[in-house]
């Protein structure tokens, strides 16, 4: 189906990742529409909540409290709300976040938290390991639709 076809983008599910069933409607998903839905994928509707209640609760803070926690050139990961687009400054706010690494291109990056928001950071944890494994399961099609090596895929993804 291409975006012509139907006003909604493809659904993919997750709860086919044990097979390889899904695969073809991810390779055309990818390739007409560069965008899919993503149902059953596992993650707990409470988690949901509470991150996008997190969130709010985050971007809510002052601008003080944001920066205390910024990226910076030497950590990719933090607050940030300076972002451009074609050289315009973007109407938004982001919060990054990944793992810390001593080695390779984000050689430095470490998560920062804000201070006395210890729910935000165990629920930003939380959601981050099982957005992880839905991204891997994810990454691991593309890969095998690619024809992408699996060593290859561990070696470079961390999977």
């Amino acid at each position: 189906m291409t975006p012509t076809d139907s006003p909604q983008p493809p659904v993919i599910d997750a709860g086919q990742f044990s097979t390889n069933d899904w695969l073809p409607s991810l390779e055309d998903a990818c390739l007409e529409w560069g965008c899919f839905q993503l149902i059953n994928h596992g993650i707990e509707q409470h988690l949901l909540n509470s991150i996008v209640n997190q969130m709010q609760h985050f971007f809510a803070l002052s601008g003080a409290e944001k920066r205390a926690v910024e990226r910076t050139r030497s950590n990719a990961w933090g607050f940030y709300d300076r972002e451009l687009t074609k050289n315009f400054r973007d109407w938004k706010e982001i919060f990054d976040l990944g793992p810390a690494a001593e080695t390779g291109p984000m050689a430095g990056s470490a998560p920062q938290w804000p201070v006395g928001q210890d729910d935000f950071r165990e629920v930003v944890e939380q959601a981050f390991l099982a957005l992880e494994k839905v991204a891997s399961n994810v990454l691991r099609g593309i890969g095998e639709n690619l024809g992408m090596d699996e060593a290859y895929r561990e070696r470079n993804f961390h999977q």
